[in-house]
């Protein structure tokens, strides 16, 4: 426990009134500042002193303790151990959020704060209050400097940060969030590894002749549908309309907390046809166990672990992420033509120059009609 300055209070009287007086260090000005209270109501002088005399013992105990009465006006938590309020706001979040991928991305940046705290700090015990501006400024040239993350990671943790904050702020275990002084990083540009179509034959040809139809029809939900593998492990029968060739997501499972309609393609509609996905029980997951429909809820990195084990089966290079896959979806549907907002829409693009960033890949020989058709200077 960090002791704030002080001295220690003192009963005192003179003709005009009786007060037990302290002083004790404002962290705002960092300065000692007299405090002081009446206990002149009491007629009886024995029984003024008694209560007096009580109130000093009382007052000091808590001093010692740490308790400061400016910083208990501003935050009556502030005392509160900062890795034992950050594991606090992680146990909250774990009642309110439902998605395993975004408790898990919770419960690594705190991690890492925690770190920081215990084995670089040295300060274990560090109060909330005591983390202010300076302490800030260390842990972000630590991220920076020591873990040596890039601009889009940098930012990312600060968010996170800014995030807690806002939750102790709200919850009176600090007054400011000293994460908002923060200046974000410049963001170095997103690197897209686009497979192509050679090699998207390669891998469908291997899983047909593996008969792994189940990681083939995930592979084509994230390229056709654009669908995150978060999303896709907590799909269920019924939001599949085949008839329709769409497929409804809830704003209970998607990224963005918002409705979608996902159109679905031929090519995927077969393969969901060959999962018999109208006769999987209402109560099952499409994807759980081994891939296969059950009523446990997937974990959406096996979808990841898979697929770096087919990259490795089929000696494909390490660039070739499970995310690539969406990547060369929208890069192919830019390609075939198909208009940008629909695309966005799909899938679940905040923006519409989100979507538009793409558009680079999608034409890496150059415009075929800019080379033959412009006109001469």
């Amino acid at each position: 426990m960090l002791f704030v300055d002080y001295l220690p209070a003192e009963l005192k009287a003179n003709k005009s009134r009786w007060y037990v007086s302290y002083h004790v260090r404002n962290p705002q000005t960092g300065k000692l500042h007299r405090k002081t209270i009446k206990v002149n109501r009491i007629e009886s002088l024995t029984e003024r002193r008694k209560f007096g005399q009580k109130l000093v013992l009382e007052i000091n105990e808590k001093l010692r303790s740490g308790w400061n009465p400016f910083i208990e006006q501003e935050a009556p938590r502030g005392f509160t151990k900062l890795i034992d309020a950050l594991n606090i706001y992680i146990r909250t979040k774990e009642k309110e959020l439902k998605r395993h991928d975004s408790i898990r991305t919770y419960r690594s940046h705190a991690a890492v704060l925690e770190n920081y705290i215990i084995n670089v700090l040295k300060k274990p015990d560090i109060p909330i209050i005591s983390f202010d501006a300076r302490e800030v400024k260390g842990y972000t040239d630590y991220l920076y400097n020591v873990r040596n993350v890039g601009g889009r990671t940098f930012n990312n943790y600060k968010t996170f940060a800014i995030t807690f904050w806002n939750w102790f702020v709200e919850n009176l275990y600090c007054k400011v969030n000293p994460f908002l002084t923060v200046r974000n990083k410049m963001e170095e540009p997103k690197f897209r590894k686009i497979i192509d179509a050679e090699t998207r034959t390669k891998i469908k040809q291997y899983l047909t002749e593996k008969q792994e139809y189940e990681y083939l029809t995930i592979i084509l939900l994230c390229f056709h549908g654009l669908i995150r593998p978060g999303e896709i492990c907590q799909l269920v029968p019924e939001y599949f309309h085949l008839d329709k060739k769409t497929m409804f997501l809830p704003a209970k499972i998607t990224k963005d907390k918002d409705d979608r309609i996902v159109s679905l393609s031929d090519e995927l509609i077969q393969l969901l046809k060959k999962l018999n996905i109208n006769e999987i029980p209402k109560n099952y997951f499409v994807f759980s166990t081994s891939f296969k429909p059950g009523k446990v809820l997937k974990n959406s990195r096996d979808i990841g672990r898979r697929w770096s084990k087919l990259r490795t089966e089929l000696n494909l290079p390490a660039e070739y992420q499970f995310y690539s896959l969406k990547d060369s979806g929208i890069v192919q549907k830019l390609q075939d033509g198909i208009n940008p907002l629909d695309i966005r829409n799909q899938a679940g693009h905040s923006s519409l120059e989100q979507t538009n960033q793409y558009a680079k890949y999608a034409n890496p020989e150059g415009s075929d009609e800019i080379k033959n058709r412009s006109s001469e200077f």
